[in-house]
């Protein structure tokens, strides 16, 4: 048996939607600089934990594409002006 964690929002938010736990728990570990933890810190079935992970993985993701690197170079003309190329 596991004790609840201070980060696990699962354990603290009251809500019976392990999804939507997962979720909770991702946007809080992105917003707080955690690592990804797809899992659940209490006691559950293998069905909650697996929803949980789907949650916490779907959320996780949308802050990943979100932070997709950007190339960006910056040059200098014959002038010495510089101009930006994406």
């Amino acid at each position: 048996m596991y004790a609840c964690d201070l980060t696990d929002l699962s354990c603290l938010s009251g809500t019976t939607n392990p999804y939507l736990a997962g979720q909770q728990d991702a946007s809080y570990d992105h917003t707080n600089n955690l690592q990804y933890n797809p899992v659940a810190a209490c006691c559950h079935s293998d069905d909650y934990d697996q929803q949980f992970a789907q949650g916490y993985n779907a959320e996780w993701n949308q802050y990943q594409s979100q932070s997709a690197n950007v190339n960006v170079e910056v040059s200098l003309d014959s002038v010495g002006n510089s101009f930006v190329i994406y």
